[in-house]
Parts: structure tokens; sequence; C-alpha cells
């Protein structure tokens, strides 16, 4: 059986592997924020194929790149997309005060 740890509310969860320039990239902009990281070596070891499976049904996409980041239980995307939704989440909330 399969099994993946799911998105948690109320952080950032981050599903990374090791050697991953991209996943340390999102976890250094993300290093002052609630996350959780889920580390994914084992599963694509053992079953890559089931592993991308149950990513796609928790992304609601087909994404094939490192990181997958959840915020909020939603996916946001991989490195690129993380960083642009940091800077616009933290602008946002400057401009309100």
């Amino acid at each position: 059986m399969f099994h993946i740890q799911k998105p948690s509310d109320g952080v950032y969860t981050i599903y990374t592997k090791t050697e991953c320039t991209y996943c340390v990239k999102v976890k250094d902009v993300l290093q002052k924020e609630p996350v959780v990281i889920v580390n994914c070596d084992e599963f694509l070891e053992n079953d890559r194929d089931a592993f991308l499976d149950t990513m796609d049904a928790l992304t609601g996409t087909i994404h094939r790149t490192f990181p997958f980041v959840f915020h909020n239980l939603d996916f946001i995307g991989g490195c690129d997309n993380t960083i642009e939704y940091y800077e616009k989440l933290n602008l946002s909330f400057n401009e309100e005060f």
C-alpha cells in the first residue's frame, strides 16, 4: 500500500527530494514560515509511478518537477510559483499596514 502525508492546513507543505537545488531554494525562501517538509526519496525509489499518481490527485494537475509546494492545503506549484506567490502574499500584507 502506498501512503504519503497529505498537505497540512495552516502551514506550507513542501514535498522535496535530496539534492534538489530548487527544493533548497524554496526552503530558504520560506525559512521564517511554518513549514512541513516531506522527503519523497523513499517513495520515488519504491514506486515512482504510484507516487506521481498520488501527487496528481493531491495537486489536481500533472506536475513533474520538485518541489511540490502547498499552502493552507492549496497547491501553489514548484519553486518559481512559490517564490512569486510568497512575494505577492507579503507585498499585499505590507500594503495593509
